[in-house]
């Protein structure tokens, strides 16, 4: 997970607090919060071990709140269009909730 672009500002300041949480099957994985952030820079690698290649990696980027996190934006990508044991990259258009 490298970076996030021109995201929503689910916070009153303007800007929100991001994570993504990665999920394939049951293994999930999250970044850490970059705070007061529209254009967030992760730059974190996971691993997932994988049995079968008909599932899906699910993105979901999370606003952390004080009270309750706001789901931001979700994806969902088939693991048969990734690359197998190779950097991937690619730009994906979020579909965003308001805030």
């Amino acid at each position: 997970m490298f970076r996030g672009q021109d995201l929503l500002a689910f916070d009153e300041t303007g800007t929100s607090d991001p994570y993504v949480l990665l999920r394939v099957g049951s293994v999930q994985y999250q970044t850490d919060v970059i705070y007061h952030s529209l254009a967030p820079m992760w730059n974190d690698n996971f691993l997932f071990s994988l049995n079968s290649l008909e599932k899906d990696l699910h993105l979901t980027v999370v606003d952390e709140d004080p009270e309750f996190d706001d789901m931001m934006a979700n994806f969902r990508i088939s693991l048969s269009k990734i690359p197998l044991q190779k950097r991937c990259e690619f730009e994906i258009e979020l579909e965003n909730n308001s805030g």
